[in-house]
């Protein structure tokens, strides 16, 4: 028997794989910044900087490094934009801190070449972006505690960033979460040197920053910024005023008026529906009473033949609940008045927008769904013609005390309005006449502001058509003696 030793195998042509193993780097900050700081000094033209950037690929992990990157171009390697800030560290050149520190010449070229870049990098590169707004926000909260230079370097590159988009308008609702930096007037102070930076370094029109705080959901909110002692009308124009941002609060104001006269529409509109149901529910209580009576009567029969019920006293009694309903309401609508009053007081709310107001809330109590325009249009009238008075008068009365050389113009605005609704809501268009008729009967409109309307006030909304309707009302006012309350 041959022994035969077993052959042995072959690996020839075989490629063994190891397992790749996770090699740490040691974290090298200062290496990234020392790289690119030296970079941007050589140029600060986008494609010489990232043409050097490829070469040095291995020492600059923007990824690892995103902070450090903000931190170089904004506070210059201080350490501001990273929650490390050293007060020994000279902030670079191209750097916004480094430009107010050293006072550079040509600066707002320098800071204009600084955000170039940065968009530039912010494309190539968007993984940067979103941690922008944690360094904004981490500097915005901190800067109080740097001297004054950066302080005035924040504001200059917070508007920056947001004039050149590369910053997101919401970054400055961050603001409003430092509850005791707002209360210290430190977030005021910041907001509206940011504000006076986009005006004079950004060159950004007042409609421009309004535009942008509305993106950014703080134009409504500019009071919150205030400390709670200061959040007064009177405070909110006084600040503005003195940091010269007249234009700024002008549109606050008008911002402001508008969101109150959309508030009184509805307020109206609640208003007038929560009386109806009132009285629908009164009255379906008085028939309920008055069937109760007739149920009476007829059980009662022949035993109470010859002691009928006193008619004078069933009367007597359905008068006094109709005077107590009655009374009801007018202490509604007082109320209801003085909390317009209230809100017309809060912002200076002029009586030609109130008025107008009150009119376009009353018509959102209308089914304009409704098939018929004939519902629609008899709707309208009843509804201005029951409601218009009681909540307009007053208005209309304190225009013409407070300023009898132009009492009017708050009529005239509210004339303007019903002709505006009218054009707008085809099924009340030719009721425009019998508005305004309803609304002289009740003394909301005077007769020399409806000739003033005809002659020079009226829109050029459907203003032919308008004109035309209102004349057989100018020729009845020309023969009618006086005022009254007849029919229509």
């Amino acid at each position: 028997m041959s022994s035969s030793k077993p052959q042995k195998v072959s690996l020839a042509g075989v490629v063994i794989r190891q397992r790749k193993r996770d090699v740490k780097t040691i974290a090298n900050p200062t290496g990234f910044k020392e790289t690119l700081s030296a970079i941007v000094e050589q140029s600060m033209a986008p494609d010489d900087v990232f043409k050097l950037c490829d070469q040095y690929e291995d020492e600059l992990d923007f990824r690892r490094y995103d902070e450090y990157f903000w931190d170089l171009f904004l506070a210059g390697g201080t350490g501001a934009c990273i929650g490390k800030f050293e007060d020994d560290v000279t902030p670079i050149n191209q750097s916004f801190f480094g430009i107010e520190k050293k006072e550079l010449p040509k600066p707002q070229e320098l800071k204009a070449e600084i955000v170039t870049l940065l968009r530039e990098f912010v494309r190539r590169k968007p993984f940067l972006e979103p941690t922008l707004q944690k360094v904004i926000e981490m500097l915005l909260n901190s800067s109080s505690l740097l001297e004054e230079k950066y302080q005035t370097a924040t504001k200059s590159l917070v508007a920056h960033l947001l004039a050149c988009r590369i910053l997101r308008r919401e970054c400055l609702q961050a603001m409003l979460r430092n509850e005791a930096a707002i209360e210290s007037g430190q977030m005021l102070q910041q907001l509206t040197g940011i504000f006076k930076a986009l005006q004079t370094e950004c060159n950004q029109e007042v409609s421009a920053i309004v535009k942008l705080l509305n993106e950014g959901k703080i134009m409504n909110r500019l009071m919150d910024f205030f400390p709670s002692p200061k959040r007064t009308p009177e405070a909110f124009a006084e600040h503005w005023k003195k940091e010269g941002l007249q234009g700024l609060l002008v549109v606050a104001q008008n911002i402001k008026k508008k969101e109150q006269a959309q508030k009184i529409k509805n307020m109206v509109e609640e208003f007038v529906k929560r009386r109806n149901e009132e009285e629908e529910d009164y009255d379906e209580d008085d028939n309920d009473e008055n069937d109760e009576d007739e149920e009476e009567d007829e059980a009662a029969g022949s035993k109470k033949k010859g002691k009928g019920k006193d008619s004078a006293t069933s009367s007597s009694v359905a008068s006094k609940r109709s005077a107590q309903q009655q009374q009801r309401v007018e202490d509604a609508v007082n109320e209801f008045l003085a909390e317009l009053t209230e809100l017309q007081d809060e912002v200076g709310l002029d009586g030609g927008i109130l008025l107008s107001s009150i009119f376009e809330g009353l018509m959102l109590t209308i089914d304009w769904k409704s098939k018929k325009a004939s519902v629609k249009a008899e709707a309208a009238a009843q509804v201005v013609r029951k409601w218009g008075p009681p909540l307009m008068k007053r208005f209309a009365e304190v225009e013409r005390a407070d300023d009898p050389t132009h009492g009017g113009a708050a009529q005239l605005s509210l004339m303007q309005c019903v002709q505006n609704y009218c054009y707008e809501k085809s099924p009340i268009t030719k009721e425009f006449v019998r508005l305004v008729h309803i609304l002289y009967m009740g003394d909301v409109i005077e007769e020399d502001v409806i000739r003033e309307w005809s002659k020079k006030g009226v829109g050029s909304k459907g203003k032919d058509s308008f004109k035309k309707q209102i004349v057989p009302l100018i020729e009845w006012l020309d023969i009618a003696p006086e005022k009254s309350t007849g029919a229509e």
